[in-house]
Order: structure tokens, then C-alpha cells, then sequence
């Protein structure tokens, strides 16, 4: 189900249903503002890792051997409870001789193949993105990533794994802000507040939140990296929604 079709039935089945009106009924009709507050409970993290040299059947295997180990051993990082590895993208390239890339700089642009210079190597990579829990364990994770040979090793962000449980909590809070405002209204007007006619969207911003698969369990590790790493602990995170709603009024 997308995202979006995902909220809007989240936003029906809050309701409850809405009442049909007679011809000639009395409405009113409100916006309703609604928000959470919510920790992020996962982080992401990007590496690199990759080999090079002249031979390349032994820059593919050496590659393949650094992609294996971070699989094998990141998950047994002490205190990691869940984990998700996933290859995002594989290149291979090839090194040609530096002088003479640097005098035809000038005519030829770094990745034509008809730069006429001479190879010398072949270098190839593989972009990881790592998710995982719990927060405090994201600065471990990028240092041993280094210590198993990533080139480059990014803490990326925090995230919520359950971004769509945090909307729903806003939308309920929206649309009980709408019908308190609604009943203000028509308790002014000496009238009493019927059923909802109608909710939808004020702002639809459903995708404002990345959603996170943090992967299967672990089991409990004991590896630790030489070098821990603190990163600054997460911030909480406000989840918004406004609704328009109307409601009939008695």
C-alpha cells in the first residue's frame, strides 16, 4: 500500500465513519491541528569499501572479501539489537597512468574512454547502507566499519521505525482539536454539535518522515571497535498533520 492511500485510510478508520447529511443541514466546518512528539529509535549509516590494483580478478575478490566481513562481524557488535546491511551500488573502474591523465586534462574529460592514456589498474567499490538499533550504538558502527576496511564511513541520520503509528497519534489529535474547536463554535450559536460530515487533509505531508526497516534481531555480540565513537544523541522529532473537518450541527 503507498504511503499516502496508507494515511488516508489511517484518517477514515480514525473517524469511525462520517455521517451523511439531510438536504438543508446545518454544518460547520473547522481546521484541526494535531502533533506529536516522537525520539528517533535508528540510525543510518553509509560506507564505502573497495580494493584496487593491476590484477582485476584479485580487486574484485579482495572487494568481496571486505563486503563479507562487514556482514559477518557488524552484526556481533555488543549492544547492537537489529541490523540491516543493504549494497545500494557496485562500480568498477579503470586507473590509468597519472601523468599522462594530468597533460590531457586539458583536452578530455576524466571519465572519456578515448582519453588516450595508458591503464595501469582497476579500482572497484560498494556503497553500504547499514540501519540500525539501538541510537547510541550508530558512532560504534562507523568506527568499525573503518577498522574493517571501509574507505569511507558516514553517520548519516536518525530515523523512526514506526514513523506511521506517530501519524495516526497526530491524526487523532487533529481531528479531536477540529471537534473541540467545532463545538466551541456551535455551543456559541446555543446549538449542539452533530456527527463528522467530512475530514480530509489540510496539509498532506505524509512523507515528511522517513519510514525504516531496521532489519532482523541480532543476536547478542561481544565485539567492540578499538576506537568508540560518540555521536550526539538524537533529538525529538515533531510530527504534525492538519485537517479541515465539518461537522453537522443539531
Amino acid at each position: 500500500m503507498k504511503l499516502a492511500a496508507k494515511f488516508a485510510f489511517a484518517l477514515a478508520f480514525s473517524l469511525g465513519g462520517c455521517a451523511t447529511i439531510a438536504a438543508g443541514q446545518s454544518t460547520v466546518s473547522v481546521t484541526g491541528a494535531g502533533t506529536v512528539s516522537v525520539v528517533p529509535d535508528t540510525f543510518s549509516v553509509g560506507a564505502v569499501v573497495g580494493a584496487q590494483g593491476k590484477d582485476l580478478a584479485e580487486v574484485l575478490a579482495e572487494t568481496s572479501r571486505k563486503v563479507a566481513a562487514v556482514r559477518q562481524k557488524l552484526p556481533q557488535l555488543e549492544g547492537l539489537s537489529a541490523v540491516s546491511i543493504s549494497s545500494d551500488s557496485v562500480n568498477v573502474t579503470s586507473l590509468r597512468d597519472l601523468d599522462c591523465m594530468n597533460k590531457a586534462a586539458a583536452r578530455y574529460d576524466v571519465d572519456d574512454p578515448n582519453v588516450p592514456c595508458p591503464i595501469t589498474g582497476r579500482s572497484s567499490t560498494v556503497e553500504l547502507t547499514i540501519h540500525g538499533a539501538p541510537v547510541d550504538r550508530a558512532g560504534d558502527v562507523v568506527s568499525m566499519l573503518a577498522e574493517l576496511g571501509a574507505t569511507s564511513a558516514r553517520f548519516e541520520r536518525y530515523e523512526i521505525s514506526n514513523e506511521s503509528e506517530a501519524r495516526n497519534r497526530a491524526i487523532a489529535a487533529a481531528v479531536a482539536d477540529a471537534r473541540s474547536k467545532a463545538s466551541s463554535l456551535v455551543s456559541a450559536m446555543g446549538a449542539r454539535l452533530g456527527p463528522a460530515v467530512s475530514v480530509t487533509y489540510a496539509d498532506a505531508d505524509v512523507s515528511a518522515l522517513p519510514v525504516v526497516v531496521t532489519g532482523s534481531k541480532v543476536e547478542a555480540g561481544n565485539l567492540r571497535p578499538a576506537t568508540p565513537l560518540e555521536i550526539p544523541a538524537p533529538q525529538a522529532q515533531q510530527v504534525s498533520v492538519r485537517v479541515n473537518a465539518k461537522f453537522a450541527v443539531q
